[in-house]
């Protein structure tokens, strides 16, 4: 089945699919998602709004967990990088879940679509998000990036 959207940023991406429920045990859980660093595949699981864990294990194990199994070599800007995109994921979930659309959900944080585009990081700098639905790409500035933003516009920078 074809993605409903794919989200990438820094080492990280995710590929979000409709699923049948129950596929994972819990008739709750209608969203896979598949989180990569590269092109290794770190986790799957079901995403339910009331659990947003690993519906695949009894715990409560977080990205984070699995990524250890890997044994990877992360700085503190590419765990930055995936708890950011885990947040995206969890949101844009939440909002198919409910329902919505990831254009529309993105058109009412004032993000725009863009021309396809390749990110790369700057050394020493968080990772924008990519988010690729229905054809269409969006931007998601990093979070740093957004408070420096808001600061300037808020006149602290004069």
């Amino acid at each position: 089945m074809k993605a409903m959207f794919r989200i990438s940023g820094g080492r990280w991406s995710a590929a979000v699919r409709k699923i049948e429920p129950g596929t994972f045990g819990d008739p709750e859980l209608d969203l896979q998602v598949k989180i990569f660093c590269g092109r290794v595949q770190i986790m799957c699981f079901g995403f339910c709004p009331e659990q947003k864990r690993a519906a695949d294990t009894s715990d409560r194990s977080t990205v984070l967990d699995y990524v250890d199994l890997f044994e990877f070599s992360l700085s503190d800007l590419d765990i930055g990088d995936l708890l950011h995109l885990m947040s995206v994921t969890d949101t844009l979930c939440q909002c198919l879940h409910d329902g919505g659309t990831v254009p529309r959900l993105c058109a009412r944080h004032g993000l725009r679509p863009l021309r396809e585009r390749k990110l790369r990081r700057k050394p020493g700098r968080p990772s924008a998000l990519a988010i690729q639905a229905d054809g269409l790409w969006f931007l998601v500035t990093p979070p740093l990036a957004r408070e420096a933003k808001r600061e300037l516009r808020g006149g602290l920078y004069r």
